[in-house]
């Protein structure tokens, strides 16, 4: 996601598509496969999640409305028609955000309807990107955990601090013999309202701007 958002930086949509459709760093992964992804077909249980996005943002073009969005602002055409290259850049760099948050829930559907530990883990490595130095530099950077860090400064809260917070709670709930379902069911909706009110800070603030 980071080397994409370079590229669209840098004016290189076309790269960026590249790395978006076929990804980078591990093969058959990309952000297009994350945004493609059939929840139902996945084993979800509980599709309302993606369903509530779905209704508000399909195009009704039959494809799933994430890689609909991602594709259009990066390629400014369709539903970005008539946009500046300007902001369909911005467009296509915040949609790969929620992409990522989006992908984040759904590790947190997984692991509060499988119980499994591993799965509660993804969300948040979705959720925060790179954490080691020695991996890659860019640690924290350009992630929905970035987007929070951004907003709780602009209006001086802690929501990111409380997506955290619940992250942690929710990994307590694996360290009985038995999962603790109610626990974990509550840290998971504990991460989805810090995760809403920092987005609705975004909206908030860019609204003024745009």
């Amino acid at each position: 996601q980071l080397d994409i958002k370079g590229l669209i930086d840098g004016g290189d949509l076309a790269g960026a598509y590249e790395i978006y459709v076929n990804g980078k760093n591990r093969e058959g992964k990309s952000l297009q496969g994350m945004a493609t992804k059939d929840w139902a077909g996945a084993g979800i249980e509980d599709l309302s999640e993606y369903d509530a996005y779905a209704a508000l943002f399909n195009q009704g073009d039959a494809e799933p409305f994430l890689d609909s969005y991602n594709r259009d602002a990066m390629n400014c055409d369709r539903s970005f028609a008539g946009q500046t290259p300007e902001m369909c850049k911005i467009a296509a760099k915040k949609n790969l955000l929620c992409t990522g948050l989006q992908y984040a829930q759904y590790e947190g559907m997984k692991a509060t309807q499988n119980g499994d530990e591993k799965n509660w883990d993804e969300l948040f490595a979705f959720w925060n990107g790179v954490y080691d130095p020695t991996i890659d530099d860019r640690i924290n950077s350009g992630t929905p955990g970035a987007v929070q860090a951004s907003r709780d400064s602009d209006f001086d809260t802690k929501f990111r601090d409380a997506s955290l917070q619940a992250i942690i709670d929710g990994q307590k709930a694996f360290k009985t013999s038995n999962v603790d379902y109610p626990a974990l069911d509550e840290a998971y909706t504990n991460f989805k309202k810090a995760n809403l009110a920092t987005f609705a800070q975004a909206t908030l603030k860019y609204s003024g701007i745009y």
